[in-house]
């Protein structure tokens, strides 16, 4: 069908976001108490089967995997991706 109904989408349409080949981490930190930390290392502890990019502009390596300083520096392809938040002088920020 060339048009859906409203609230209609194929599963094909959301299958990366719930069965990712790859997942950029924005966020990702050093700091082993983070937010950004844990969801990479939940990840990790989950055997994600896929390449896990951190992403964080302030550092070269986390938890031994090579970080991203932006999304627009990833490889090529399709991610699912999970953001941290931040919290400096009360705003909330991402760093995309």
């Amino acid at each position: 069908r060339a048009l859906l109904r409203a609230g209609e989408a194929p599963a094909s349409s959301v299958r990366t976001l719930f069965e990712p080949k790859a997942v950029a981490v924005i966020g990702a930190s050093r700091e082993s108490s983070s937010l950004g930390r844990r969801v990479l290392d939940a990840l990790v502890a989950a055997c994600f089967r896929g390449p896990i990019y951190p992403v964080n502009a302030h550092a070269d390596q986390i938890a031994g995997r090579r970080c991203y300083r932006a999304v627009r520096d990833l490889p090529p392809g399709d991610y699912a991706v999970k953001a941290a938040l931040a919290y400096r002088d009360s705003n909330c920020w991402l760093n995309i």
